[in-house]
């Protein structure tokens, strides 16, 4: 996740440098959420797993909900 992340940050910064700020700011308000942190590291873990994994649909459902959460 975190080589993900960079390579988000290296797009941002790349196609829309003045939105930068924002997308920090929200980022950093992200982290300070422990749902958050809690599915990210979630998906973290993910990495090796089979892709039929039934426990993917779930994590899928509880990164939703935050994010539909977050977007208020």
């Amino acid at each position: 996740m975190v080589r993900i992340g960079r390579d988000v940050w290296i797009i941002v910064a790349a196609l829309s440098p003045e939105s930068i700020h924002e997308f920090a700011a929200t980022k950093n308000a992200a982290l300070d959420d422990p749902e958050f942190v809690r599915t990210y590291q979630a998906l973290d873990e993910t990495i090796d797993w089979d892709p039929r994994d039934p426990r993917l649909h779930a994590l899928a459902t509880d990164a939703a909900a935050w994010d539909a959460q977050a977007q208020g």
